[in-house]
């Protein structure tokens, strides 16, 4: 099984046990990934053990240039966005292709998500 797997299937034991033995380099960027895949999935028990314990940065952008609040948008988590926007995370990022944190949150259905974007 990699990280990443452990990571989006909230098996922090396994995915600590993974990370153990790598390089610190190498160790922030699986937890960087592992960040991404937490949001992507919603998973925010992992979120907040990788922020909180790791300390992985939720600032960075991916390549599309979303943040994490993008993918919490995409994933309709309203946890999730609610936590990002506490840390402080802007709520009116755009991605490169222009598209914002709000067009995420409708796009996904989610009432609740699209009002706290909206505060």
């Amino acid at each position: 099984m990699s990280l990443q797997h452990a990571v989006v299937n909230d098996n922090w034991d396994l995915a600590k046990y993974l990370a153990s033995g790598k390089r610190t380099s190498v160790k922030g960027a699986f937890y960087q990934m592992s960040l991404y895949h937490a949001a992507r999935s919603g998973n925010l028990g992992s979120v907040l053990y990788l922020v909180e314990e790791k300390g992985v940065d939720i600032n960075a952008r991916d390549v599309g240039g979303e943040t994490l609040l993008h993918y919490a948008a995409k994933s309709g988590n309203l946890d999730l966005a609610e936590y990002f926007v506490e840390k402080g995370l802007a709520f009116n990022a755009k991605d490169k292709s222009g598209k914002t944190l709000l067009y995420y949150a409708a796009e996904s259905g989610n009432l609740d998500l699209v009002k706290v974007l909206r505060r």
